[in-house]
């Protein structure tokens, strides 16, 4: 950084340019965008989104739940393994977002007005979390129940 002050390089942080479209999908995994269409019958405001953030694979990750889940949460929910995140803050039914609070989930979440829960895990996550509760005022973080 020193060497691009005295260069009189401008350096300028650019963010929230999530609505600009990739050309193709930036996930890793197959996206389950059968959520869509179950989040546009939902009501106005009436879903909170959560993301249980994991290193699981194959497909037995539904096996991490508790005994009963699924069938508890029945049509009150729906429970899929992957969802294209900007698609999904971006619908009307999204109320509130449970996030670990990392960078692109925070800079998608943000901009479509969702107030979030954080539940920050590791590396730039608390910042990000500190930074939606105390400076946005658009995240909750109880720091003692982590």
């Amino acid at each position: 950084m020193e060497l691009l002050r005295q260069h009189c390089v401008p350096v300028l942080a650019v963010g929230q340019l999530h609505k600009i479209p990739p050309p193709i999908s930036s996930s890793l995994f197959k996206e389950d965008d059968s959520c869509i269409k179950w989040l546009d019958k939902q009501a106005k405001n009436s879903v909170f989104y959560v993301i249980r953030p994991s290193s699981v694979r194959g497909s037995e990750w539904t096996e991490l739940l508790p005994k009963g889940f699924i069938e508890i949460v029945g049509e009150r929910g729906l429970i899929i393994k992957w969802a294209p995140q900007k698609e999904v803050l971006a619908q009307q039914s999204i109320r509130g977002f449970w996030s670990h609070c990392g960078w692109n989930a925070t800079l998608e979440s943000v901009p479509e007005g969702i107030p979030m829960i954080c539940n920050p895990c590791f590396a730039d996550q608390r910042v990000n979390a500190r930074y939606l509760w105390l400076v946005w005022n658009n995240g909750q973080w109880n720091q003692n129940n982590e």
